[in-house]
């Protein structure tokens, strides 16, 4: 079932960044992702779009000005006695004001050609003496209008120069998005993960079933019938014994690869690559940094996910839940004295989160404002960016849920630490505190607090209680009440 849900989550996914990946290849015109060129006509004085919400909350992410970047509208007078045009676009609230009262067509829906004539007069001033424009051309023939686009509401009002009445055109949209590619990639990515995973477990359900029926088919023993105890009483026995036990243990050369494998990876992408590609995101160069570091590092949690799903096949052969939660230790915490399993256990979150949450007053040395997300969410650029801005506000979410939940913990607590107590003993959880912080090569200002707190907020407690589940909910903490404040910014 779980199998079959990420296979239908990966579809829409797929699909947008399909979509994404075809509108940047085939629709893009001088770097413009383009529009079909749309015929509108009035009899009117003026063509007005309905007012357009750009960085608002809702469905307003879609326009931000973060992802748009710079705007172009084209237009084509279709009409043989035509003069010069007028083409501009200003806040609505102004435009409302000058065509109070001037009979004019208002265009409802862009791409479905649809139109709503509003009755009246003509306006009482030409619209090129008006000081209100954001933008605007004038001129005989095709006229261009490209604009830097800003948070508001705005409308593009179309007119002969003039003022009088009739005006019939041809008209297109554009708009730089250099981010496309990277959301097109980003979709393709985590949607051909999901349907990767969705066929994994729904070939091993196949497999199982199919060796269930085969069993039964089989032929009738000769030997006497032994007992075998049922899975809920044998997992019952298996969570009194020490969690350690059936889980092959690495060698210090394992432990080493594996680290470097997640580790190299995102120093990389934070230090060389985002420089690199930063330019292809509009905004300052902050704002462009901090773009270029949220996909990467996004995209290197996801594929510490991967590498643990890679390596837990490669040692067990199967994806089975009853064999994973084992060998990843996402069990209910075990007290090591009495044996006890959950229950009142799960209490102590609570004092390790209030614990983790003191890492960020350990000493350290300078934190750069342009890399650390935390720091740029409270400047006044950070508020800004972040306001309406749900695309990104999503890729925020989906880099913490690989961060906390399905990529550094489970591979530092789910992977690492039940398989380095042969090469470190009874210490196997300082090396596994050691190695985590020198992981942060990407944001190196976190190691001193990671060290210092976070081994004891959920390390050792994580190895104590042998159950990656409280790594997970610990660091998860942080998670939570900054994606809380961050959504309080976006609304």
């Amino acid at each position: 079932m779980i199998g079959a849900l990420l296979i239908l989550l990966s579809l829409p996914l797929l699909g947008g960044g399909g979509t994404a990946l075809w509108a940047d290849r085939t629709q893009r015109e001088a770097g413009y992702a383009t529009t079909d060129v749309h015929q509108f006509s009035t009899s009117g004085s003026a063509l007005a779009t309905v007012s357009t919400e750009l960085g608002s909350a809702g469905v307003g992410w879609l326009y931000a000005p973060a992802l748009l970047d710079e705007v172009r509208i084209r237009v084509t007078p279709t009409s043989a006695a035509g003069g010069p045009l007028f083409v501009g676009i200003a806040p609505s609230a102004e435009v409302n004001r000058y065509l109070a009262g001037v009979n004019h067509t208002v265009i409802t829906e862009f791409f479905g050609d649809k139109t709503e004539a509003v009755e009246g007069g003509t306006p009482a001033a030409p619209p090129g003496s008006e000081n209100f424009w954001a933008a605007s051309t004038t001129g005989s023939g095709p006229q261009t209008l490209t604009w830097d686009p800003v948070d508001g509401s705005w409308t593009v009002v179309v007119m002969n120069a003039d003022g009088r009445p009739g005006v019939a055109v041809g008209a297109d949209l554009g708009a730089k998005v250099p981010a496309l590619p990277w959301i097109a990639v980003g979709f393709l990515v985590a949607g051909a993960l999901l349907l990767a995973g969705g066929a994994l477990l729904v070939g091993g359900a196949f497999r199982r079933r199919h060796a269930v029926t085969a069993g039964s088919k089989g032929g009738v023993m000769s030997t006497p019938t032994v007992a075998i105890p049922a899975p809920r009483a044998r997992a019952g026995v298996e969570e009194a014994v020490d969690r350690y036990e059936g889980i092959k243990q690495y060698s210090l050369g394992q432990i080493v690869a594996v680290w470097a494998a997640a580790a190299l990876p995102m120093g990389a992408l934070a230090w060389i690559v985002a420089p690199q590609i930063k330019d292809s995101f509009s905004g300052d160069g902050t704002t462009q940094l901090i773009k270029a570091l949220l996909l990467l590092l996004t995209a290197g949690l996801i594929w510490q996910f991967v590498l643990v799903v890679g390596l837990v096949w490669h040692e067990q052969r199967t994806l089975r839940w009853s064999v994973v939660r084992k060998v990843l230790w996402l069990r209910s915490p075990r007290s090591p004295s009495t044996g006890r399993i959950g229950g009142r256990l799960w209490l102590m979150v609570i004092p390790l989160t209030l614990l983790f949450a003191l890492g960020g007053l350990v000493p350290t040395f300078s934190i750069p404002e342009n890399r650390d997300l935390a720091t740029w969410i409270g400047t006044d650029s950070g508020e800004n960016f972040m306001h309406g801005n749900w695309g990104w506000f999503a890729v925020i979410l989906v880099l913490f849920l690989f961060n906390t939940v399905l990529g550094e913990e489970l591979l530092f607590r789910g992977v690492l630490l039940p398989r380095m107590k042969g090469a470190f003993g009874r210490g196997d959880w300082v090396a596994n505190a050691i190695l985590f912080t020198l992981y942060h090569l990407h944001m190196p200002w976190l190691m001193p607090g990671t060290l210092v707190v976070d081994t004891f907020a959920y390390v050792y407690p994580s190895r104590r209680y042998q159950s990656a589940w409280i790594g997970i909910a610990v660091h998860s903490g942080q998670s939570v009440v900054f994606a809380a404040l961050i959504l309080a910014l976006v609304l």
